[in-house]
């Protein structure tokens, strides 16, 4: 009987000793894992100590961690732009068209790429279409409940345009304090900020309000980013060029000649600079 007892409690010491070393190789397998479970424990701690301790409300506790999560999840494990653009052209489309960054068939079905809705960036190459979506700069908005997030107000200068990358009916658009509709997954705003460079302030200046309503990813592409892509994609340049000056020679209609003028000649040395 004494054996017995002495050989249960060395069995179980061995079989406990067993499963922690493969629980840590299996941690250690799995690097994104590791990394998000260290980010779990971290926020963990910041709420449980110092000066943070018992002040969290359970809401901004939500929205806190749904960021981490987010920020976790996107950046954790590989550059996903030079993974991406590292696979064989087959290979590479038919995951670009999974995650929904060129048109395709899904299930049978006709799928839209994230920048289907944009006039200046639709009909594009797909090395172009990946690019662009792969390099785009990411937020996730998580507003406390009953309220909003603001993403731009009416009136401020600007230099990036937004992209509706996740999210049903959670964006918000207003002008002058009048709701003029609700953005989903594929739309875009706030455009003449990245379109036009920063000579012409006044002109890009923000027309309108947008504001986060429910949680939404929004995608960011900035002036000097579409910049180096009309550096790097003749096709965008040409593109982004031609509806620039659409959109200025609209502007022509409702502004002083002179001053419009000025703007479409200004644009027009901005884009024979992008090529050089």
């Amino acid at each position: 009987m004494g054996a017995c007892i002495v050989a249960m409690i060395i069995g179980g010491f061995i079989f406990g000793t067993i499963v922690g070393n493969l629980a840590e190789l299996s941690k250690r397998a799995n690097a994104g894992e590791l990394m998000r479970q260290k980010a779990v424990s971290r926020v963990q701690i910041a709420f449980t100590s110092g000066v943070a301790k018992g002040a969290m409300t359970p809401d901004l506790i939500r929205r806190i961690k749904a960021y981490y999560n987010f920020q976790n999840e996107r950046n954790a494990t590989i550059d996903l732009k030079a993974f991406v653009q590292g696979l064989s052209t087959e290979l590479r489309d038919e995951m670009a068209e999974r995650i929904h960054w060129i048109d395709g068939v899904t299930n049978g079905r006709e799928s839209f790429g994230l920048l289907h809705k944009v006039p200046f960036l639709t009909g594009l190459s797909n090395a172009a279409c990946i690019t662009i979506c792969a390099g785009m700069k990411v937020r996730h908005l998580v507003p406390r409940r009953g309220d909003v997030e603001m993403i731009m107000e009416e009136g401020a200068d600007c230099e990036e345009m937004f992209f509706v990358v996740m999210g049903s009916r959670s964006v918000v658009l207003e002008r002058d304090g009048t709701k003029l509709g609700t953005l989903s997954t594929g739309d875009f705003f706030g455009e003449l900020g990245a379109l036009l460079p920063p000579e012409m302030k006044l002109l890009r200046r923000r027309t309108r309000t947008a504001y986060a309503i429910a949680d939404v990813q929004i995608g960011i592409l900035s002036y000097d980013d579409l910049l180096s892509l009309r550096r790097e994609f003749f096709e965008v340049n040409e593109k982004v060029v031609t509806y620039t000056n659409q959109v200025l020679k609209h502007l022509r209609g409702t502004e002083t000649p002179t001053k419009a003028g000025a703007a479409l000649s200004m644009l027009d040395r901005a884009s024979l600079c992008s090529l050089h």
